[in-house]
């Protein structure tokens, strides 16, 4: 029944976070190194973008202009007179270098987003209930160095088993 299909669909986003969660901490830690430059940590919301309908984001410079991203994103609608809910979960996680002086740089990023959806959501996507699929950014992003108000605006296709789509996200955030 509905207990057991919730414990399935959570099983492979269950195993992807086992697997991912510690190699990004393990990885952030090895290359961790303090800048002056940049403001170390920024949280974020991006719409549409990496994370396809929306994420919430927390990105932390690793190393001087290079950086590492990871977010959710979690989309829930109910068909109109009927029971059938579509849900839509994403978690990208990105790398990513700033090129650019002071305030406005130029943000280029590769990496994954897990997804994870309902079969009313299967149409949307056009691939099994849940899957892994490259992302990358090209965007321009103004951050003060000091840290304040984030804004980021640009292109962030998608590729894989449902082929080449052209992308864009804008972002709002704040770094610290």
């Amino acid at each position: 029944g509905f207990i057991k299909q919730k414990l399935y669909r959570s099983k492979p986003m269950k195993n992807f976070l086992l697997k991912i969660i510690p190699f990004t901490f393990l990885f952030t830690s090895i290359l961790s190194s303090q800048t002056n430059e940049i403001a170390q940590n920024s949280i974020h919301l991006e719409l549409l973008g990496n994370g396809l309908i929306y994420s919430l984001n927390y990105e932390r410079i690793i190393a001087e202009n290079f950086g590492a991203r990871l977010g959710i994103g979690y989309w829930q609608v109910n068909e109109s007179g009927g029971d059938n809910k579509a849900t839509l979960m994403t978690v990208p996680v990105m790398v990513n270098y700033l090129l650019g002086s002071r305030s406005s740089k130029l943000e280029l990023g590769i990496g994954i987003c897990y997804i994870n959806y309902s079969e009313a959501t299967e149409e949307f996507l056009g691939v099994d209930k849940s899957a892994t699929l490259g992302t990358a950014t090209f965007a321009y992003r103004y951050q003060r160095p000091e840290g304040g108000v984030i804004f980021r605006a640009g292109v962030t296709p998608l590729f894989g088993s449902i082929g080449f789509q052209l992308w864009v996200g804008l972002g709002f955030g704040y770094a610290f």
